[in-house]
This record gives structure tokens, sequence and C-alpha cells, in this order.
């Protein structure tokens, strides 16, 4: 009996996939700043995409984006931003004003063409 309930338990943890994810708990979700600069850094990984941007002063964001999965399905490739890309992005700030970080991007502008995600919805006649 004993080995049939270990056995049934190992089994749920192999077959039931687990989905970990941090809160946002880190960043002012009802607020929303904006900033502009080069991109640095792309990172394409899960959870998050992170861009790492240098502003016009000098000052270094992390920007956490979407997961690979939300970028493939909003059209976004791996050439759809480059290294050097000037771009204007708003979303949430860190709680703590002193790290230069965001999450919850609202949106993302490059300037040299006037890219933009999310793209704008068409108009309704």
């Amino acid at each position: 009996m004993r080995f049939t309930l270990f056995a049934l338990l190992g089994t749920m943890l192999v077959v039931v996939p687990i989905h970990a994810h941090h809160g946002y708990s880190a960043f002012e979700r009802e607020n929303t700043v904006t900033i502009e600069g080069s991109i640095e850094e792309i990172k394409y990984m899960n959870p998050h995409s992170i861009l790492i941007l240098k502003t016009a002063d000098a000052q270094t964001y992390t920007v956490e984006w979407l997961s690979l999965q939300q970028l493939r399905r909003a059209g976004i490739s791996y050439d759809t931003l480059r290294i050097g890309d000037h771009v204007v992005l708003s979303g949430a700030p860190a709680r703590d004003p002193a790290v230069p970080k965001m999450s919850i991007v609202r949106n993302l502008k490059r300037t040299s063409d006037g890219w933009n995600w999310p793209a704008p919805a068409p108009l309704h006649k």
C-alpha cells in the first residue's frame, strides 16, 4: 500500500507541470514611467526576456519584457529589435527609486522607424 501511494505521488510530480513565477511586488504596478535610450543588450529567455537600456544620462536600466512564447505570439522575432536601437519604453518602475529597473512594459516604440509594441488597434468604421 505504501509503495503504491509513493508511486502515485511520484508520478504526479512528473506528470503535473509546475509553473513558478515571481510576483510583481518589487514594482509600482499602479504607476507608469517612460524611459528613453539605446538597447545595450537583449536576452531572449524565460520567464522574461530582458532588455538592457542605456539612457542619455548614462543610466543603465534593466527591463523585464515578455516570455519567449508571448513574443512569438506578438509577432516579435529575434531580429525585431537590435543592439543600438533607440527606443522609448513605458512601464512599471521599481518601488525602490535607486533600482533602475522596469517591468510590466505597456509600450515600446523604436524611434528610427516608428515601430510600436503593442501595435495600435485598427480603427473601426
